[in-house]
C-alpha cells in the first residue's frame, strides 16, 4: 500500500477513534446504544485495518476484511436504529404541530426534530420526535397543523412521525448486505497463481478479492491492465513470469521501479491529493463533532454559589456532592448550555446559571406543585360555576386528562428539567423553584415571572345555547358563542400564575361527544378551542367550529385560531377538467395509496377559492404567511352532490372528494408523480360525512375532484 493511501487510512482510523473517546468521556453512550456500539466496532475495524496495512507483511487482505466489515457494521447499525424505532412506536395518535427544534451538526447541516403536543391515556405531552425530518417535510407539517404520530406505549413521550421503512433505511440495509456479501466472496476467492520460474509476487489486497469487485481498486491501491486489476505492490503485469537468476530479476525490478508504471504517479505528485485528504478528514471531524466547550467553567465557584443560595433560602448549610453541566446533544458531541445541576447532601438539586447565578432548587418540588394544582383547580371550578350560572349544563371537566377530584395533573409540568449526574446512575428530572414557599399567596406573584408551565389543557363538555347541534356538527354558529365568556373569565383568573402570559389551552365539546371525539381524533362534537399560542387577545384566540355549506355536498370550517369565516368568504365552483381520470391514474399517487374504488362515471372537478378581499379581514399573522388551515367535509348523499341523477348509490366512503396539486418535488426527483392526491380519511364524522384537513392559500385555489 502506498504512502498516500496509508495516510488517508490513518486519518480515517484516527477520526473514529477520537469520536469514540469523546463520546465515552462525555457520557453520551446511552443516548443511542445501537449507534454507540456500532461506533466502537467501526473504530476498532479501521484501526486494525491501518495496523494490518502498515505493519503486517502481506496484510492488505486483512485490511480489506476489516474495512469491509466496518462499512457493513456502519450501514447495518444505522438501519437497525431506524427499524428499532419503527417496532417500538406502534400507537397512532393525532398530534398538533408546535414547531421544530433545530440542532446544527456542525456549521453546514441542521437536523430538524418536529415538536408536537398530544394526549395519551389522559395525559398531555409536548415533546419532540426521535426522528429528524427534512426542511420540506417540516414545512408541510407546519402548514397542515396536525398529523398522525406513532408513540411508544411504554414510553409515551417517545414518538416518530413516519411509520414506514424509508428509502434511506432500505439503502443502508442493501449496502450492509452488499458489503457482507463482498466480504464472503473475498474470503472464498483463492489467491491467483503467479506462474513458475520466478519469485512469487507479494500477497496484496486484491489477491483475496474477486476480480470484478476490488477493494484495492476502490481505495486507489493499484491500476488496471487488460481489464484485470494490478496492485501497486506488484512488480509486473499479471501473467506467467519468466525464470531468471536472482541478480537479473533484481536489476529488472529496479529498472521497473524507476520507470513510470501505468496508473502510478510519482511520489511528489501525491502531496496535493494527500493534503486534500487530510483537509477533508479534518473538515469532517469539525463538522460532525464540533468544538465542544464542556468543562469550561469554574466548578468550585458554581458549587459555592449553590451552597450560598441554599443557606440563604433555607437557613441551613448543605454541601454540594455532585455537579453536572447541562448540555445539548449534537451528533456525537455535547455543547454546554452554560448552567449546571448541583446535587446537595440532602438529595435535592440546585440549578446554577453560569451568568445569572442560581435559578432554583427542587427541595419544595412536591409541596409547590401541589399548591399550584390547588390554585389552578380553584380557578377551573370557578369557571365551571360561571358556565352553570350562564345556563349551561357542564357534564365533564378535565385538567390534563385528570378529573377535578384527582391530584397529580401538574406533576413534571412546572419548570421541568432533565439531567444526569457524574456517577452515571441515570437520568433525573425535577421542577425548580427560586422563591421559598411558606403558604403565602405572595409566592405566586414572586415566582410567576420565573416559572414555565407546560401548556395545561382543560376540557369541558357542555349543553345549552350554541352547544346543541345535530350529530355534533355545528352550523350557523354566532360570531361569539355564549359559552366563550365564562371560559375567558376563568382564564383571566389564571394569568397571574404566569406573569400575565396566557398558557392555558381549553377544548369545549358538545355534551356526549368527548368520548366520540377521542375515538375519531377530536373531530365530532368539538365546539371550539382556545389556544394561547401566537395570541392576539389577553387569554388567547378562539377557534370556533362553524361548518359552512358551499354546495355540491361540500362543507368547510376554519382550523386556525383567530380565523372566522362566513358563507360569502369562500366559493366552490364547478370547472372544466384540466386533467382526466386516466391522467390521475397515470401521473399521480391515486391508485398507490387510496383503498377506495374509483368510478370514472362520476368524475367532476371543482375549485375552492377565497373571496376577493377576504384575507384582508384576517389576523395579521395569517395575512403575512398568506394561508390558513381548514377542514373540509363531504356529504355524498346530499341532493346537491348530484349522484342520484347519475344513478349512483353512494356508500360511506365512495364516491369521494380528492384534492389535486402539482408536485414540486418533480424538479428534483423526476421519478416522483407529477400530481399529488389528497383524500378524505377512512373514518367519517358522527353524521357520516367524509372529512379531511387542508390549507387555503390567498392566491391559489384548491382543486377538487369527485371520483
Amino acid at each position: 500500500m502506498d504512502i498516500g493511501t496509508l495516510t488517508v487510512l490513518f486519518f480515517v482510523a484516527a477520526f473514529f477513534d477520537a469520536v469514540t473517546v469523546m463520546v465515552i468521556r462525555q457520557g453520551n453512550q446511552q443516548s443511542s446504544p445501537v449507534i454507540f456500539r456500532a461506533l466502537v466496532a467501526i473504530s476498532i475495524g479501521f484501526t486494525l485495518a491501518f495496523v494490518f496495512a502498515a505493519f503486517v507483511p502481506g496484510g492488505d487482505a486483512l485490511a480489506a476484511v476489516a474495512i469491509t466489515l466496518s462499512l457493513a457494521v456502519l450501514f447495518a447499525s444505522v438501519a437497525a436504529n431506524d427499524i428499532r424505532a419503527l417496532l417500538t412506536c406502534t400507537v397512532a395518535v393525532e398530534a398538533v404541530w408546535r414547531g421544530s427544534l433545530d440542532q446544527p451538526t456542525g456549521e453546514a447541516v441542521t437536523l430538524r426534530y418536529p415538536a408536537f403536543s398530544y394526549s395519551y391515556q389522559g395525559r398531555t405531552y409536548c415533546v419532540r420526535s426521535v426522528q429528524s425530518v427534512s426542511k420540506r417535510h417540516a414545512r408541510r407539517m407546519a402548514e397542515a397543523g396536525t398529523c398522525t404520530i406513532y408513540l411508544n406505549p411504554n414510553h409515551p413521550a417517545t414518538f416518530i412521525t413516519r411509520k414506514t421503512v424509508g428509502l434511506i433505511t432500505l439503502t443502508e440495509l442493501a449496502l450492509a448486505v452488499a458489503a457482507l456479501a463482498n466480504e464472503k466472496a473475498a474470503m472464498a476467492s483463492p489467491p491467483p497463481q503467479t506462474g513458475t520460474g520466478g519469485p512469487p509476487e507479494p500477497l496484496t489486497l486484491t489477491d483475496s478479492l474477486p476480480r470484478r469487485v476490488s477493494a484495492a481498486g476502490l481505495l486507489g491501491l493499484g491500476y488496471t491492465h487488460d481489464g484485470i486489476h494490478v496492485p501497486r505492490t506488484a512488480t509486473a503485469p499479471p501473467g506467467p513470469q519468466r525464470g531468471g537468476c536472482p541478480m537479473s530479476l533484481a536489476i529488472a525490478s529496479a529498472g521497473r521501479r524507476r520507470a513510470a508504471r501505468p496508473g502510478t504517479a510519482p511520489r511528489h505528485r501525491l502531496v496535493a491529493p494527500l493534503a486534500l485528504s487530510i483537509a477533508l478528514v479534518m473538515a469532517l471531524v469539525l463538522g460532525t463533532t464540533g468544538c465542544s466547550d464542556l468543562g469550561a467553567f469554574d466548578e468550585d465557584a458554581v458549587a459555592r454559589q449553590a451552597e450560598d443560595y441554599y443557606a440563604a433560602k433555607y437557613g441551613e448549610h448543605a454541601a454540594v456532592t455532585d455537579v453536572w453541566e447541562d448540555r445539548s446533544y449534537s451528533l456525537f458531541a455535547y455543547y454546554s448550555l452554560k448552567r449546571a445541576f448541583c446535587t446537595m447532601a440532602d438529595g435535592s438539586c440546585v440549578l446554577v446559571d453560569f451568568e445569572k447565578g442560581p435559578l432554583g432548587d427542587t427541595r419544595q418540588e412536591a409541596e409547590i406543585t401541589a399548591a399550584y394544582e390547588k390554585r389552578f383547580r380553584s380557578a377551573v371550578v370557578e369557571g365551571k360555576r360561571l358556565l352553570q350560572d350562564a345556563g349551561y349544563t357542564v357534564s365533564l371537566v378535565l385538567i390534563n386528562g385528570y378529573d377535578l377530584t384527582e391530584k397529580g395533573f401538574f406533576t413534571g409540568c412546572i419548570s421541568p428539567y432533565d439531567w444526569d449526574n457524574s456517577e452515571g446512575s441515570g437520568n433525573r428530572s425535577g421542577s425548580f423553584f427560586y422563591t421559598r414557599y411558606t403558604g403565602d399567596e405572595r409566592f405566586f406573584e414572586e415566582e410567576a415571572a420565573r416559572i414555565t408551565i407546560r401548556t395545561p389543557q382543560i376540557t369541558f363538555e357542555i349543553a345549552g345555547a350554541d352547544a346543541a347541534y345535530a350529530n355534533g356538527f355545528p352550523t350557523g354558529v354566532p360570531d361569539v358563542p355564549g359559552w366563550t365568556h365564562p371560559i375567558d373569565a376563568m382564564c383571566r383568573e389564571l394569568l397571574p400564575l404566569t406573569a400575565g402570559n396566557p398558557q392555558t389551552k381549553v377544548r369545549v365539546y358538545q355534551e356526549g361527544f368527548y368520548e366520540i371525539a377521542t375515538d375519531d381524533n377530536g373531530e365530532s362534537g368539538l365546539l371550539g378551542e382556545l389556544s394561547p399560542f401566537d395570541h392576539t387577545r389577553d387569554v388567547g384566540d378562539w377557534l370556533i367550529v362553524d361548518w359552512i355549506g358551499l354546495g355540491h355536498g361540500v362543507y368547510l370550517t376554519p382550523d386556525e385560531h383567530g380565523v372566522r369565516l362566513h358563507p360569502d368568504d369562500v366559493t366552490l365552483e364547478e370547472t372544466a377538467a384540466t386533467y382526466t381520470f386516466d391522467d390521475l391514474v397515470e401521473k399521480s399517487n391515486l391508485t398507490n395509496n387510496d383503498v377506495r374504488a374509483h368510478d370514472p362515471a362520476v368524475f367532476e372537478t371543482y375549485e375552492l377559492a377565497p373571496a376577493e378581499g377576504m384575507f384582508a379581514a384576517l389576523p395579521a399573522s395569517v395575512q403575512d404567511k398568506g394561508w390558513f388551515s381548514i377542514r373540509i367535509a363531504y356529504d355524498n348523499t346530499d341532493p346537491e352532490a348530484g349522484l342520484a341523477d347519475l344513478g349512483v348509490t353512494p356508500g360511506a366512503l365512495t364516491p369521494s372528494l380528492y384534492s389535486v396539486e402539482e408536485n414540486p418535488a418533480v424538479e428534483d426527483f423526476p421519478d416522483e408523480p407529477e400530481l399529488v392526491i389528497g383524500w378524505m380519511r377512512e373514518t367519517t364524522l358522527a353524521n357520516g360525512y367524509q372529512h379531511r384537513r387542508g390549507t387555503l392559500y390567498r392566491d391559489e385555489p384548491i382543486r377538487l375532484v369527485r371520483l
